[in-house]
């Protein structure tokens, strides 16, 4: 018998979109005899909550609801500053600890994202003793480097992640992140940031397949590694295996859209919206993405310039924001260093 335990994390904003994700998992995994689906529970609305039960009793599964209230109140005392205006990105490194001693294993999927291929393989694959599995990041190159690490060190992308439970209490992991916040307390990617360095080195690379993100559909590979030169990545093959046969398409914020909001131009739109119109969501009304500033020019530079040229444009900005951001952050901190 085929089981799989998957973790989501949403607030009631984001659920609409955790539950499209849920239905896309459950369309294509049809074959897996049991998918237990842990929701983290940011004060989703019940009647979203209702919508995502019924998705699963309709396709044979369960949900079960996490309350993370007490990871909230510790970020609290501790004065965490809200990302984005909340705490809900941080809520999954407070998860695992609470997870039952029947869950071994864990695949935390971003909502921001469809699964549109078999997840089986993570039910058993080899975590090579490791306590987290992921895949490789491709834009955070400078920042990682602003943080001290080695260029060709990897540095991953925690939206999809493969999480050894047992490994993760026996190694103290929430320990070390709470250790690590009382050293420094703003990050960019906050939990990716918070993961990549409390498990420096402790981290198995996932094949890219299991997170596509946008920027390798859209730019030539090449484009983008002249865009974003780097150490520690993938080979052009295997991104090429991932472009051609992804299992989860990560959609991330795309010159500031996301699939859901009307008139957007992000890649993934199209099939957002396939699994979109077959959920209970189907009715969700998009609306237009509030772009000022810099992510305005980029998103209109983006429609008018060939992508291939606009990806070196965009390189600059990101990287720009990268290194500011961080020495911003490092300023406001009474210790700022990273070990």
């Amino acid at each position: 018998m085929k089981e799989l335990n998957v973790l989501y994390l949403t607030d009631n904003n984001y659920a609409a979109f955790a539950g499209v994700s849920i239905v896309s998992m459950f369309e294509n995994n049809k074959h897996i005899d049991k998918l237990h689906v842990y929701v983290i529970d940011d004060s989703i609305a019940q009647e979203n909550k209702d919508k995502m039960l019924a998705v699963a009793e309709k396709y044979g599964h369960e949900i079960i609801f996490l309350d993370l209230t007490e990871g909230i109140r510790t970020l609290e005392r501790m004065g965490i500053p809200k990302y984005r205006g909340s705490y809900t990105t941080y809520l999954k490194l407070f998860t695992f600890n609470l997870l039952p001693d029947s869950v071994k294993r864990i695949f935390f999927i971003d909502s921001d994202s469809v699964v549109v291929d078999d997840l089986s393989e993570m039910i058993d694959i080899d975590m090579q003793g490791c306590m987290i599995g992921a895949v490789r990041d491709g834009i955070s190159q400078p920042y990682k480097v602003a943080l001290g690490y080695d260029p060709d060190d990897s540095w991953f992308n925690m939206g999809v992640m493969l999480v050894d439970v047992d490994a993760w209490k026996a190694g103290h992991a929430q320990e070390k992140i709470i250790a690590q916040l009382q050293k420094r307390k703003g990050y960019i990617a906050v939990d990716q940031d918070l993961l990549n360095i409390t498990q420096h080195g402790n981290i198995m690379t996932l094949h890219p397949r299991y997170n596509a993100t946008p920027h390798h559909y859209v730019y030539k590979e090449t484009a983008f590694r002249r865009a974003f030169p780097q150490g520690g990545f993938y080979d052009l093959q295997t991104m090429k295996e991932a472009q051609e046969r992804p299992v989860i398409r990560h959609f991330e914020r795309f010159v500031g859209q996301s699939p859901w909001h009307k008139n957007s131009v992000h890649p993934y739109t199209a099939l957002f919206d396939k699994y979109l119109a077959l959920s209970p969501w189907r009715d969700y009304e998009k609306q237009e993405a509030r772009l000022t500033g810099t992510l305005k020019i980029e998103n209109m530079l983006y429609r008018v310039l060939p992508k291939n040229l606009f990806v070196y444009i965009y390189a600059v900005g990101f990287k720009h924001y990268l290194l500011t951001t961080n020495e911003t952050l490092q300023k406001s901190e009474s210790i700022s260093n990273i070990s």
